[in-house]
């Protein structure tokens, strides 16, 4: 019996060893950190050194960049680039009332009672453009969309004022992707929660996410004060996250948004820990906070707020963090997560079973020191002495 539970207590010995292997290799083998840009001070540093933004992000990943921080394009992008045009119905009819627009679409939409001054209206001649936008504005605003012309020029009524309409994010932009593939970067993607209001909405944002091609995306690293689901779909934001092994980003040193925490539990704690430079601070407070704290996406900031931005200082930045964090055995690259690698459910058992052979173990030596302490005493008094007791 004794023998069987010592091989008990061995088995348990092992599988502890095992359990605590992956983490020991994980931490010596997790010295590649991800090195960010945002895409925004990307655009500023590019149009202030009069370079294309791909040319002034190949800059940049030649100082050590692996990443770039990428948000969700809005409607007002899309007007700057003359992709669309945005009037409110208001705006339409005080033109058509005025004389100042001519339009005939316009003209046959308002002779039909189809303009309505608190609407917006959004006009493209693109079709893959118009398409997409009117299924994430319908989504955004509850079935609120509706395309009132399916030839060119196309026409989406939005029921809602132009200026919520106008900062709606509308999906990562496809050239922006096949950018990032080419130059060989990767993402990390900033979703704002404002308009993930259904599930629907937060279903269709994840999931764009979650379809990127395979390799691109680091971390999401939600944008505003709150994550994905808060506060009534978070379930539901952790199970599209885990079923996609699509990692949240933590940000340390900061205030903690709201949801991250449950978020992090229902995905498994596999997310990778943030640190976000505050401008002006020195390279060696973003290096001790990779040894120091596991920081292992560094989302790096420039001082854009002074205009021109230079891109030679932010190529200087750049450059003098990769060679610190390479004079302590880091390197740009993939990080790791901070979950142990999945559970391990036999390894556990395995674990029990040594506590309960343990337990019974020192049960066992207690009982037979206390018999033989009985014993020795029933001993003495039968055949130690003449009289059958203990001297007194």
């Amino acid at each position: 019996m004794k023998q069987a539970f010592i091989m008990i207590v061995a088995i348990g010995v092992v599988a502890a060893f095992f359990s605590a292997l992956p983490n020991e290799i994980s931490g010596f083998r997790n010295r590649s950190v991800e090195i960010a840009v945002d895409f925004e001070e990307v655009s500023i540093l590019a149009e202030d050194s009069g370079f294309t933004v791909e040319r002034t992000l190949k800059s940049l990943k030649d100082a050590g960049v692996t990443a770039v921080g990428l948000r969700e394009t809005n409607i007002r992008r899309y007007v700057a680039e003359g992709k669309i045009a945005i009037f409110q119905g208001g705006e339409i009819l005080n033109a058509l009332r005025m004389g100042s627009l001519e339009n005939p679409n316009f003209v046959a939409l308002r002779d039909d009672g189809k303009i309505v001054s608190n609407h917006t209206y959004i006009i493209t001649e693109d079709i893959d453009l118009a398409q997409k936008l009117l299924l994430r504005l319908d989504v955004a605003f509850g079935r609120q969309a509706e395309m009132l012309r399916a030839n060119k020029p196309y026409i989406i009524e939005i029921k809602a004022l132009r200026a919520g309409v106008e900062t709606l994010p509308v999906g990562l932009d496809t050239k922006d992707i096949q950018m990032l593939q080419n130059i060989g970067l990767r993402l990390v993607g900033r979703p704002s929660n404002v308009f993930m209001g259904s599930e629907a909405a937060l279903t269709k944002i994840l999931t764009e996410y979650a379809n990127l091609p395979e390799g691109l995306l680091s971390a999401l690293v939600f944008d505003g004060i709150d994550t994905a689901g808060f506060p009534d779909y978070l379930n539901e934001a952790g199970s599209i996250l885990l079923e996609n092994k699509m990692r949240v980003g933590f940000v340390e040193l900061v205030r903690r948004q709201a949801g991250i925490e449950q978020l992090m539990s229902l995905t498994d704690y596999s997310g990778v820990t943030v640190h976000s430079n505050m401008r002006g601070r020195p390279v060696a407070s973003i290096v001790n906070a990779v040894m120091e704290r596991g920081a292992r996406l560094l989302y790096v900031r420039f001082h854009i707020e002074r205009r021109p931005a230079s891109l030679e200082d932010a190529i200087d930045f750049l450059t003098d963090i990769r060679d610190q964090l390479a004079d302590y055995g880091y390197y740009p690259g993939v990080p790791s997560s901070l979950g142990g690698g999945g559970r391990q459910p036999y390894l556990h058992c395995c674990a029990f079973c040594q506590h309960c052979a343990s337990v019974y173990c020192c049960a066992e030596s207690f009982f037979t020191a206390l018999s033989d302490i009985g014993g020795a005493c029933f001993f003495d008094t039968c055949f130690c002495w003449p009289d059958g007791e203990p001297p007194g």
